[in-house]
């Protein structure tokens, strides 16, 4: 009887921290995105998955200097095999510039694209990911990579970079923006 008694008090004493814990993990301190979401070039309409992306972004602190992370595995064919990025900056905002309301995750940092084994192209890149608050509406994902064999790119003006645009696809895309930095139309 004594063990089961334990047993019982046991169990209810590891559900109730279970529950806490899942409570503060799931309301996050800042901005931040989290993102596992198959990618579609906005120039192609067929619509075929280009690769699978995973994103975390948030903001760097003292404890976490790093500001997340971005990842991509193409899809069979494509020819970016896979892309990994060191982030060094982050941006949310509310932005009504883009044609439809949205929250935007913004993220500077150098990427490598590998296109074989040992084959890889690195360089400086920018990246909004962009929430559309309309839910009929797609959210997508904007990159800009320096290329420095193009004397028209500015390193300083990633506005004169290589733009590419992909629409988000099946997966998670998970954008929180707090008041402080969106003081518009916060989810």
């Amino acid at each position: 009887m004594r063990r089961l008694l334990a047993l019982i008090a046991a169990v209810v004493l590891v559900a109730s921290f279970a529950g806490s814990a899942a409570a503060s993990a799931a309301v996050p301190k800042g901005s931040s995105f989290v993102g596992n979401f198959a990618m579609s070039d906005m120039s192609d309409a067929s619509g075929t998955a280009v690769g699978w992306a995973n994103v975390e972004i948030r903001a760097a602190t003292q404890q976490t200097l790093v500001p997340g992370h971005y990842d991509f595995r193409g899809a069979k064919g494509y020819s970016i095999r896979e892309g990994h990025a060191v982030l060094g900056l982050t941006e949310f905002w509310y932005d009504s510039g883009h044609g439809a309301d949205s929250n935007v995750a913004y993220t500077e940092g150098v990427e490598c694209l590998y296109t074989d084994l040992g084959v890889k192209d690195c360089h400086a890149f920018t990246a909004m990911f962009v929430d559309v608050l309309d839910p009929a509406a797609t959210d997508w994902v904007e990159f800009q990579r320096q290329d420095p064999n193009d004397p028209s790119q500015d390193p300083n003006k990633p506005e004169t970079w290589t733009k590419s645009q992909f629409f988000v696809g099946k997966g998670s895309f998970v954008l929180h923006c707090v008041a402080s930095s969106c003081p518009t139309g916060v989810l």
